[in-house]
Order: structure tokens, then sequence, then C-alpha cells
């Protein structure tokens, strides 16, 4: 599997020669690792298998689409090159609703706007992001001359680390500890 154009409804597929391109049936059977999906999930780089009907035109129309990938997500076929990010989440900024992501080349700011976040599957709002998760971000451009990506989706790949939550719970009784004692100093008690 090499790309999928799901405005033009086609895909293109890498074999031993060229790349070729095949228009999809709207009707079209898609899975991926035998689970059905859509056009617009099937995995990048994975193997493919094709069951395709000859049209009138001539023209080779796809009407089953088999995909073998491995984790979820994983980059599709569908997004060009820039439009996913993957990385930790090291920072949350609630008045400019954006957050900060660690990736490979460095930090990243993902503008939040009204991008759907997603766990397990589920939807799920804001308040389910916590430092140290493995996020990926989805982003699009919104026109064909527009320059600039827009957040389309974020998933929770992985959620933050267990010694993440327990040493930030630490901080956080060990602080009450030290407020209760300066009000009992204060107060003259010990």
């Amino acid at each position: 599997m090499d790309s999928v154009d799901t405005q033009a409804n086609t895909l293109t597929v890498r074999g031993t020669g060229n790349p070729r391109t095949i228009q999809v049936s709207p009707n079209a059977v898609i899975r991926v690792n035998g689970q059905a999906t859509r056009l617009d999930q099937l995995p990048k780089d994975g193997p493919v298998s094709l069951i395709a009907q000859k049209l009138p035109t001539g023209v080779l129309q796809a009407i089953e689409i088999n995909v073998g990938g491995t984790g979820s997500p994983r980059e599709t076929a569908a997004y060009p090159a820039g439009s996913v990010v993957d990385g930790q989440l090291v920072r949350i900024d609630v008045p400019a609703n954006q957050i900060t992501l660690r990736t490979n080349s460095g930090n990243f700011v993902v503008p939040l706007s009204s991008a759907p976040i997603t766990w397990n599957g589920v939807r799920v709002s804001t308040r389910y992001l916590q430092l140290g998760q493995q996020l990926r971000v989805i982003r699009t451009v919104p026109t064909g001359g527009a320059t600039d990506y827009v957040t389309e989706s974020i998933y929770i790949v992985r959620p933050a680390q267990t010694a993440t939550k327990s040493s930030a719970t630490s901080v956080r009784r060990g602080a009450s500890r030290s407020t209760v004692r300066r009000r009992s100093t204060q107060s003259g008690g010990y």
C-alpha cells in the first residue's frame, strides 16, 4: 500500500514495477487484518491484496481490499507527509487551547481547536489528557489554497507512565504537609 486519495476514491499500490493507481468501488469491502474499516484508515506500507472487476470502460475497480498492518492507530496511507505528529505530551496550555508534544525532532505546539480526542476508540474530553501520554495528532490542510495545517483529530496512543503519576501525587502530598506545618507554626503549635 502506497497512498489513498479519499477525494478521488483511489488507492495506489507498489508492486515489482511502477506504482499503480486503482479506482475503488463505493461498495468495496475494505479490511485491515480481517477487521472491516474505511478507505481513509488503510495503513501505509501494509501488504495489500485486491479483487477488482473491469468496468465497461476498461477501467479496473477494486471491490475487495485486504491489508495487513500492525498497531493502532497507525500511519495511514491517506495522510501526506507532515500531517501526522507523534510525541509525548509535555505541556497543556488551557487558556491558549494548545498542547506541546516532545517529538524526535524537538517540541511541537499543537492547537487543539475543536479536534476530537480519542482513547481506545471512544471520544473523550480534554480532561483525559495527562502529561507523559503518547499522542498521535492527525493534521490536514483545510483548503487547496491554504498552507497551514489544522488539527483534525488526536489519539491517546499510550497512557502516562505509572511512575509519573505516583511522583506527581507525592509532590502534591508533600506540598500539603508543608502547608500544614506552616499553619501550625504560625498558630504556635508544633
